[in-house]
């Protein structure tokens, strides 16, 4: 089966894979917060240390988490860019390191 393209989605479709996407990261980032109002702070420019307060060392972990459960990988330049919960979307949705 081919791969889908983004061109090949509807408006409709690619507002419901970003919506879903955007609740997988969620879920995937959600142990991981230490803040008490994390729930209103899940935006797409929720900083993940200011914000959510999420533990800088923990960032490998949700790394490791995003490559498990997108089948992807990202290499450290990415993980230099990953400082909002965009940015993680945006990753995943690149599929990773292009490399």
């Amino acid at each position: 089966m081919p791969a889908l393209n983004a061109e090949d989605l509807s408006a409709e479709d690619k507002a419901s894979t970003k919506d879903e996407l955007f609740t997988k990261v969620v879920e995937i980032l959600s142990p991981y917060v230490t803040s008490e109002d994390a729930p209103a702070n899940f935006k797409e420019d929720a900083t993940l240390l200011g914000d959510l307060l999420i533990n800088s060392a923990r960032l490998i972990d949700i790394v490791l988490d995003f490559e498990s459960e997108f089948d992807i990988a990202i290499d450290d330049d990415q993980l230099a860019s990953l400082r909002t919960v965009g940015d993680a979307i945006n990753i995943v949705r690149q599929g990773g390191s292009s490399s």
